[in-house]
């Protein structure tokens, strides 16, 4: 969260923020946040997640996109954290941030249980994820926005990407490659039956399960991009953290993808350029650290970064398993 915005969140836009939800100031718990403030509240007796984000980020029509994309996704019985009016019946409530501009909150349904830990191998849970996955993807062919500025972005529009390409200029490797990435992609199909709009950020730090349910939360990356590439995130955050990504994959992939194809058949020429995901997603964060490295808390950014170097030094697949295994 960029500095002047986190000293523009002052005790008034906070008071602001809880009448607009008519709770006291007392009762919104912090729960923290990096590109938002997150806040729990029991709003007529439901737990509720309330979050604070800039618009200078997250404009007014993209929040509504946001929002209703996530009420069509709930009223299609998709387990997912959908957004919810204010009392006054709005789904994104603008304050005044005091200087020239505005904050834009957004409340949305608690998702039930627990993060998964962050090592998860267990097949059952990845089947459910890859089954949770594919009924999004196959209800957003259908979906259309209730008005055309209320449209999220795709991937590769300003909206997206300005807010990530922060590589050092001295690192002209990674700039160049990132590029080069960035050309190739935008050489592929976009055909409806494999391109839409996505969560974009389906990975373990954004799903709650319990014995119940297992529910997709934080909706704030969604945009329109490949299916294979919303899987591919989905990969790259769930293998690389451990000591052997590819024995790792033995075992998610296949149970993932199985639950993934019974919920949507996705054309599997798309799990060809699978590497081609994996690498930008890989850019994409580093991006993100080198902007963010100060306001990081539990990450030794420097380690992250010297790894990352070694991956793209080495010039092998990021991940080397053939991701079209089950696909066929």
């Amino acid at each position: 969260m960029k500095q002047y915005v986190v000293d523009r969140f002052t005790d008034a836009v906070r008071d602001e923020l809880a009448s607009r939800y008519r709770v006291a100031t007392e009762d919104l718990t912090d729960l923290g946040g990096f590109e938002s403030f997150v806040f729990e509240a029991d709003i007529d007796g439901q737990p509720t997640i309330i979050k604070l984000g800039h618009e200078d980020r997250r404009s007014l029509d993209m929040l509504y996109a946001e929002a209703e994309f996530t009420r069509f996704l709930a009223a299609h019985r998709i387990g997912v954290a959908a957004a919810v009016e204010s009392p006054s019946g709005n789904l994104v409530e603008p304050i005044d941030d005091g200087v020239d501009s505005r904050f834009m909150a957004v409340a949305w349904t608690m998702a039930a249980g627990d993060l998964p830990g962050r090592d998860m191998t267990d097949p059952v849970f990845w089947r459910t994820h890859g089954e949770l996955v594919g009924q999004i993807h196959a209800a957003t062919v259908s979906f259309t926005p209730s008005t055309p500025a209320r449209t999220r972005p795709h991937w590769d529009e300003p909206a997206m990407l300005d807010d990530s390409f922060h590589i050092p200029a001295s690192d002209t490797k990674a700039i160049r490659e990132t590029e080069r990435l960035l050309e190739t992609m935008r050489t592929f199909d976009r055909g409806s039956n494999g391109y839409g709009l996505v969560h974009h950020d389906a990975h373990l730090w954004n799903v709650h399960v319990d014995d119940r349910s297992h529910t997709l939360f934080d909706f704030d990356d969604c945009a329109y991009t490949w299916f294979a590439n919303d899987l591919a995130i989905v990969m790259y955050h769930s293998l690389l953290p451990h000591d052997d990504p590819v024995a790792a994959a033995e075992i998610i992939w296949p149970a993932f993808i199985a639950g993934y194809r019974s919920s949507y058949n996705l054309d599997p020429n798309w799990f060809t350029p699978f590497q081609t995901f994996l690498s930008w997603r890989d850019h994409l964060l580093y991006s993100v650290i080198c902007r963010s490295r100060d306001s990081i808390g539990d990450m030794d950014v420097d380690a992250w970064i010297e790894r990352f170097h070694a991956r793209h030094e080495s010039r092998a697949p990021l991940i080397d398993y053939d991701f079209t295994i089950c696909t066929r």
